[in-house]
């Protein structure tokens, strides 16, 4: 297996538990929301579904895109080690300093989703937007880190290309 395949591999199974977190995210809080109709839980829906809606979508993206993209990272590779070096680089690069901004977003959201639950008296809809955010960001965040350090490999084994 290439750098290129294991990477990759991590990436769509990863996509895969984005996906189903997304849904079964969404899914609670539809099913929570229909049961007990409560401010709380009204709350705690709208992180579960907003962000579940995106973890939903960049999942599938993610998933949907890989093999492509591997196949042709090896097509580009076999044919030409240093050009696919130099344009693989960069656009790691790139993908590297994206998480900077995710994982800040997904630490506002931890934070706050803290605050709230904190800082609210009742059980009311604020209190329930508090545990949603948290759980959605402390998710989020922790398979971002990994997904970090996965990338972080990866560049490592790019740069090891001679040239």
């Amino acid at each position: 297996m290439t750098h290129i395949e294991a990477y990759f591999r991590g990436e769509k199974a990863e996509s895969l538990l984005f996906l189903a977190i997304g849904i079964a995210a969404i899914a609670f809080a539809v099913f929570a929301w229909l049961k007990w109709n409560e401010p709380f839980v009204k709350g705690m829906a709208v992180p579960l579904i907003v962000i579940g809606l995106i973890q939903m979508t960049v999942g599938g993206t993610v998933f949907a895109r890989t093999d492509k993209q591997v196949s042709a990272l090896n097509t580009q590779m076999a044919q030409d080690t240093r050009a696919y070096r130099d344009a693989e680089l960069p656009r790691m690069e790139k993908v590297m300093k994206s998480f900077t901004a995710i994982k800040w977003t997904e630490i506002v959201f931890v934070l706050t989703g803290i605050g709230l639950l904190m800082l609210t008296s009742t059980d009311g809809f604020w209190k329930g937007l508090g545990l949603g955010l948290m759980l959605q960001g402390s998710v989020s965040l922790t398979l971002d880190v990994f997904a970090e350090k996965r990338g972080a490999e990866y560049i490592t084994a790019v740069e090891q290309l001679s040239e």
